[in-house]
């Protein structure tokens, strides 16, 4: 077995819901993604079994790993063995995840800091394997990283969070095989970005061909936008209102003049999970409709395989959702009121993306075009983004953050192709 220095350059979207990622080793066209829910369980490892190292098996490694964690970063009584992903959630393990209903701030939470470390061992492991189809002795990784910061928490720890993350070293010990695999992970560069902004940018680097396929199927789901709307015109703009909306809070990052206007852009500390937490809670007592967390009723609601029985409880369900929504809706729909009555007369497009923003179209999409019509019924147009483009809209973001950072720090080189 061998061991490695490996630099690697990383957009990581660390959300209440999930964790969204790119990881490139430098120099390299090599890359993989990064996806796992924004949870780990604690494990005292007893009686596992260690695992055959095969090519499908480290591909899965996000949802897959077992590590002991340990940073100066945080307390040592959050450092432990714990779980990764789906297999924390597959254990029956207590789940640590973000509280979404607690105004701490992300950054401060050490489950954010566990999160980047094991998205950056997993990634490193699946990267190594990928080159020499061995597994390695161990791992040294020098990271150049652009991570999201919830707008507010950008205004607050953009200077505090890099700071943090770069004072020393970190261990992610990857415990899955016959011989545990000791990850030491430094950061050269961490580059805070706010939430929303991240896909923005992704918008505008994708460019004319991604908007027109925007418009195309915004137009085909029946959205009314002015014929003279192309996308080589919405690539010109650079006045925007992004909506972007999260589990656990709403982003709404202001672009003037192609960059983002920090003043005019704000945030609030509701999202969709905040939505299913609301349910979750309200159906506690209702016979047959409790659920032990959102995640639980999310992956109900999303389940395609229904018997008449879960149908009917779906529906049932599906009351109390919209009910939520609603009121959701109007919290949203306060805050872009504001942002817009102060910047909508230079605003030349409105863009919805997030893992949440499916789950309130219905409600949102037409009080949206209602607010930035005028009197005589002309619109700002409303792009609406299927919420399974928005992982790859912020994880790209970032990565491109990222990629100017490791260009600074290590000399430049060409990003990986998609």
């Amino acid at each position: 077995m061998m061991s490695e220095t490996m630099k690697i350059v990383a957009g990581l979207d660390i959300g209440n819901g999930y964790v969204k990622g790119k990881a490139q080793l430098f120099g390299s066209d090599a890359w993989v993604a990064v996806d796992l829910p924004s949870v780990v369980s604690y494990t005292a490892g007893v009686g596992m079994l260690p695992k055959e190292a095969t090519d499908g098996y480290i591909e899965a490694m996000d949802n897959e790993m077992e590590a002991s964690v340990s940073s100066s970063t945080m307390p040592g009584t959050d450092e432990g063995r714990v779980f990764f992903g789906q297999r924390a959630i597959r254990s029956g393990e207590s789940l640590r995840e973000f509280n979404i209903s607690d105004l701490t701030s992300k950054c401060q939470d050490s489950l954010s800091t566990i999160l980047v470390l094991g998205a950056l061992a997993g990634a490193a492991l699946r990267l190594y394997w990928n080159e020499n189809h061995q597994l390695p002795a161990k791992l040294d990784v020098d990271a150049c990283i652009g991570i999201a910061l919830p707008i507010e928490e950008f205004m607050t720890y953009r200077d505090v969070y890099p700071g943090k993350l770069m004072s020393g070293d970190h261990t992610v010990l990857i415990r899955n095989f016959e011989h545990s695999i000791p990850v030491t992970v430094h950061f050269t560069s961490v580059t805070p970005v706010p939430e929303g902004a991240a896909a923005q940018y992704a918008i505008t680097e994708l460019g004319a061909k991604f908007l027109q396929f925007a418009l195309d199927e915004a137009r085909a789901r029946g959205e009314e936008i002015n014929p003279g709307y192309t996308g080589d015109v919405l690539a010109g703009v650079e006045d925007t209102i992004g909506v972007d909306i999260g589990e656990g809070n709403v982003n709404f990052p202001v672009y003037t003049g192609g960059s983002v206007n920090i003043e005019a852009s704000r945030s609030i500390n509701k999202g969709y999970g905040t939505v299913l937490t609301s349910v979750v809670n309200g159906v506690r007592g209702v016979k047959g409709l409790s659920f032990e967390s959102r995640k639980d009723l999310a992956d109900f609601m999303l389940d395609t395989s229904m018997t008449p029985s879960k149908r009917m409880r779906r529906e049932r369900l599906q009351h109390y959702i919209d009910e939520q929504v609603k009121i959701f809706c109007r919290e949203v729909m306060s805050e872009f009121t504001n942002i817009f009555h102060k910047v909508g007369a230079r605003t030349d497009a409105i863009y919805v993306y997030g893992g949440g923003a499916n789950g309130v179209k219905d409600a949102l999409y037409p009080q949206l075009v209602e607010a930035v019509s005028d009197d005589e019924g002309n619109s700002i147009p409303v792009i609406y983004l299927n919420s399974s483009y928005s992982r790859d809209l912020n994880r790209n973001g970032l990565f491109q953050v990222a990629t100017y950072s490791a260009s600074e720090a290590w000399g430049a080189t060409e990003p990986a192709a998609e």
